[in-house]
C-alpha cells in the first residue's frame, strides 16, 4: 500500500488536525515489512513530505511492538524522525535537533547494521544532518507539503 496521500500535509497549528486512519492490528514483522501495509505506508509518507502522518502511521505500530525492543526502538526513531521534519518546516530549530538527537538513541538502540528494510548508518545519517542543518533551514511552512529530507526511506528492493 502506497497511498492515499492528503492533499496537504498537516502541521500543528496550521488547519485542522487529521482523525487518525482505521489500522489494522498486525505488529511490525521485520522479517516480512514488506506485508504490514502501515509501516510501507508510513515510509511512503515520509518520503513525499507527510512527516506528522507518517508518525501518526508508526506511532500506532510501536504500541502494537510493545514499545520495548530492537523493532519498537526502529519505529520510536522513526517516529521522532518525522517529529523532527514537522519541526523544519515550523521552523523551530531547537526542536528539531533535540528530536534528531533522540532518534539518533533509538536508532542506536537497535544494535543492528540493518532492520525491516532500513540501514542503521542511513538513518543516523539523517539524524546528523538534520541536526546540522537545522539552524539555517528556511523551508515554506505555507506549502501544502515540503520534503525537507535528502534522504528516501522506502528501500528500492
Amino acid at each position: 500500500m502506497t497511498g492515499p496521500f492528503p492533499a496537504r500535509a498537516y502541521l500543528p497549528g496550521v488547519g485542522v488536525r487529521p482523525t487518525p486512519e482505521a489500522q489494522d492490528s498486525t505488529p511490525l514483522d521485520p522479517a516480512a515489512w514488506r506485508s504490514c501495509d502501515a509501516y510501507v505506508h508510513g515510509l511512503a509518507l515520509f518520503d513525499r513530505g507527510y512527516y506528522w502522518e507518517a508518525h501518526e502511521r508508526w506511532e500506532a505500530l510501536w504500541i502494537l511492538a510493545g514499545r520495548t525492543g530492537p523493532v519498537a526502538e526502529l519505529l520510536r526513531g522513526l517516529i521522532q524522525l518525522a517529529a523532527a521534519g514537522v519541526k523544519l518546516r515550523q521552523e523551530r530549530t531547537a526542536g528539531a535537533i533535540a528530536l534528531a538527537e533522540r532518534a539518533r538513541g533509538h536508532f542506536a538502540a537497535v544494535q543492528t547494521n540493518a532492520l525491516a528494510g532500513l540501514e542503521q548508518a542511513a538513518l543516523v545519517a539523517a539524524t546528523a544532518w538534520v541536526i546540522r542543518v537545522a539552524p539555517d533551514w528556511r523551508g515554506d511552512p505555507h506549502a501544502a507539503v515540503e520534503v525537507v529530507f535528502p534522504l528516501a526511506l522506502t528501500p528500492s528492493q
